[in-house]
């Protein structure tokens, strides 16, 4: 199961890390890619919820089976893509075939280990972990593929075998939960949650670019994003009148009030969500710099970004053991203490003089305190969630962690692109023409998380020594502020953990 969760989630960031490789081969342009990356974060997101409430009343064991055919079907058109669209279809499977894993997942878990105990607290510390192996995998398979002759494509048909190997797993060693009927889906509510969390994951993503990238880089549709806005909106609020509606009449809801009303999993929840703007944080800031500022290869820029997965393959199990010594609460708190302060540690080091083992120590640390904290948020946001909730609740969990990062995502290139351009702004020793070389080369939207890699060549200015010049102080200032500002956002995880309750004894 696992497996299946890592290599759910790792099928993104190695479509990410290969992109120059794919706008290369199949000929793509900007938007084509963009759109293929949008989908499969509106397609995941949207349909989070709804994975999870099927595999609590249809088998959470046969979600995770539906999650494997979706994830062998898309990394296998994505692999085989030959264009746009069918690229395009590639991505959407494989976002929900992502929307399948998690939540599922997290409610085979609790299902499993209903009680407290060292079981769970491995259970969650292994979690964690794979979730830690997903953020390796990426990195490194885009190094390796920018230096050697090996084509994108084997990122992803490679993963199939994995992928039919953690199917036979779950269906030998994973017990399903007894269906319970179809009348037990909200479809109507279902549809309402989809409009409502894809229009906001698509006006977050087509925001950033249409508010914050130049204008070729716009999609041609400015009030686009305020449109899937109030969308958006209407659907939330036609959502909450209808499972009100239901609820007093006794009917099932998409998801159960019980479930959001209990403070351990809103308040755990809301705290891993800020967690996720914060990773973002460092993911958007680091690859600048290391890869402009310091001159590090791709190679190089993909092993210092594994390092944060490496500490988080570590951090996992270590949670499970600390839990055993000491209390749940202090030892997320703790871990959480240290996220921001392991981000400020960075400050010093985002200079053209930063030695890449200093970075690389730092993100290890970052990645160890994550796991170690995120594993015990997830477990405390059980505490109180019903058997039979478990994957709708893993469901609302993930989409809220996923928004959270894309939505954070967005804020943080609005503070770099604003930062650097100032910075550029004020240097006053270089003639009119520069000046417009050094902000084309500061262009945001290259930096969205979503599609971090859009420019597939872009145009170094080494060339023009003062410009060079310029651009890197704009791209280290740039990179400190968002660096601040995401130790903020993550500092505010851990006022959210102060206040999750203790658990209730459990028989």
């Amino acid at each position: 199961m696992l497996l299946v969760v890592t290599l759910a989630i790792s099928d993104f960031t190695i479509a990410d890390a290969v992109i120059p490789s794919i706008v290369r081969d199949l000929n793509l342009s900007v938007s084509d890619l963009g759109r293929s990356f949008t989908a499969y974060f509106a397609a995941a997101a949207a349909s989070m919820v709804l994975m999870g409430r099927l595999g609590d009343v249809l088998g959470r064991r046969r979600l995770l089976l539906v999650a494997v055919a979706l994830f062998a079907a898309g990394t296998l058109l994505s692999g085989i893509a030959w264009d746009s669209t069918t690229f395009f279809g590639g991505r959407v499977l494989a976002g929900l075939a992502l929307a399948a894993a998690l939540p599922n997942g997290l409610g085979v878990l609790n299902a499993l280990y209903p009680s407290t105990g060292h079981d769970r607290e491995r259970a969650f510390g292994l979690w964690a972990t794979a979730i830690g192996a997903a953020a390796v995998l990426g990195p490194l398979i885009a190094g390796a593929a920018a230096a050697t002759s090996v084509s994108w494509r084997w990122a992803f048909l490679g993963a199939i075998p994995l992928g039919l190997i953690a199917g036979v797993g779950i269906r030998a060693k994973i017990p399903d939960n007894e269906p319970r009927g179809r009348s037990h889906i909200d479809l109507g509510g279902a549809l309402l949650l989809a409009v409502a969390v894809g229009g906001l994951a698509l006006a977050v993503d087509t925001g950033a670019r249409d508010w914050i990238g130049p204008p070729d880089r716009a999609s041609g549709y400015p009030l686009l994003p305020a449109v899937l806005l109030l969308v958006s909106a209407a659907a939330f609020v036609a959502l909450l009148a209808v499972q009100r509606h239901r609820f007093r009449r006794g009917r099932e809801v998409i998801a159960p009030p019980a479930v959001l009303r209990s403070p351990s999993f809103r308040l755990a929840t809301i705290g891993s969500a800020f967690m996720s703007v914060g990773d973002t944080g460092f993911q958007l800031a680091l690859p600048l710099l290391l890869g402009f500022v310091l001159g590090a290869t791709e190679f190089g820029v993909g092993a210092v970004l594994a390092c944060y997965g490496v500490g988080a393959l570590f951090g996992g199990p270590i949670a499970a053991r600390l839990s055993r010594r000491f209390d749940d609460q202090l030892v997320a708190r703790l871990a959480l203490t240290s996220l921001p302060l392991l981000l400020l540690a960075l400050l010093p080091f985002l200079s053209e003089h930063a030695p890449l083992a200093a970075i690389a120590a730092l993100l290890v640390a970052y990645g160890l305190a994550w796991a170690i904290a995120y594993a015990r948020l997830v477990n405390m946001s059980y505490q109180e969630v019903p058997e039979q909730d478990s994957a709708v609740a893993g469901g609302v969990q993930s989409a809220m962690r996923l928004l959270a990062g894309a939505l954070g995502a967005a804020i943080l290139t609005a503070m770099f692109a604003g930062v650097a351009a100032h910075r550029a702004d004020d240097a006053d020793d270089l003639d009119a023409a520069t000046h417009i070389a050094v902000a084309e080369s500061l262009d945001p939207s290259d930096v969205i998380s979503s599609h971090q890699r859009l420019d597939p060549d872009p145009q170094p200015l080494s060339a023009d020594g003062g410009a060079a010049r310029v651009a890197e102080d704009a791209y280290t200032a740039g990179a400190r502020a968002v660096i601040l500002l995401a130790a903020a956002i993550t500092a505010i995880a851990l006022v959210v953990a102060l206040r999750i309750p203790r658990p209730p004894l459990r028989r």
